[in-house]
């Protein structure tokens, strides 16, 4: 994607601002594929983001798990990993860290998008703070 707006460069952010969580119930539901599009969803990070459940069971059962995605503010969108959908080689794989680990930017459907407003589709590369949750496990990741 050479000559696009994906950022080269990876970001650290710090932390999640402290705010009540309240429960998960408006947002748009879809299913996340671990790793780097470039590598065929191999690797770190997230490949792609699926809306249609269907179109996820083509990868394999622990390359992929539901998400709830919701706007936090007009440059930052929350990712509620749904726990229970985590297999265990996966929450060890991407969960463990600090940080949850973007290889390379992606881009969010263009049906999440418009359902949330967001101007900017792309979550860039970096390293983004998670919060262990009960039935969840948060990421907040920066767009554009």
């Amino acid at each position: 994607m050479e000559g696009s707006t994906l950022m080269k460069k990876p970001i650290r952010h710090t932390r999640i601002e402290e705010q009540t969580f309240g429960i998960v119930k408006d947002g748009a539901r879809a299913n996340v594929v671990f790793g780097k599009l470039s590598k065929d969803c191999a690797g770190i990070g997230i490949c792609k983001v699926i809306v249609n459940a269907i179109a996820a069971t083509q990868h394999s059962h622990c390359q992929h798990c539901k998400v709830i995605i919701r706007k936090r503010h007009p440059d930052q969108i929350e990712f509620y990993f749904v726990s229970d959908s985590i297999c265990q080689k996966s929450r060890r794989r991407f969960f463990q860290r600090e940080f949850f680990h973007v290889g390379e930017s992606f881009y969010l459907p263009g049906a999440i998008t418009g359902w949330l407003g967001l101007k900017n589709p792309i979550i860039k590369a970096g390293d983004y703070p998670m919060k262990k949750m009960k039935d969840y496990i948060l990421v907040v990741f920066y767009t554009g």
